[in-house]
């Protein structure tokens, strides 16, 4: 892992889109976050592009509307500055049990799906 210390921010955004099958073309949302490291203290218009391209990725991979849902417009909702650190000092802990992993361990309104 590298050292380098850069900016580390949490973007959530909703991805907007509809469905070419339905009649009515009714706009759906969906919402996503995703990180985005930047070497400055500022974002620019390209890492804002750089954060929707991500969250089109994700709504692409990782939804059955993906599939064959047509993207109308993606809408960042907010952008929280994490701090400079590396990618270590990023993910330190991350791997540490520090709360039930499993499904049959998390209190019932914990419970995430884990891939």
């Amino acid at each position: 892992m590298s050292k380098l210390r850069q900016h580390h921010w949490l973007v959530a955004g909703n991805v907007h889109y509809t469905q070419p099958a339905n009649a009515d073309q009714t706009h759906r949302s969906i919402s996503f976050n995703t990180l985005l490291i930047t070497k400055q203290q500022h974002i620019n218009r390209h890492d804002l592009a750089r954060a929707q391209q991500a969250m089109m990725q994700r709504f692409v991979t990782e939804t059955e509307d993906g599939k064959t849902g047509q993207i109308v417009d993606v809408f960042i909702i907010a952008i929280n500055h994490l701090g400079v650190m590396s990618e270590q000092e990023f993910h330190k802990g991350f791997h540490e049990k520090t709360m039930p992993v499993t499904k049959s361990e998390q209190p019932e309104q914990l419970r995430m799906e884990f891939s």
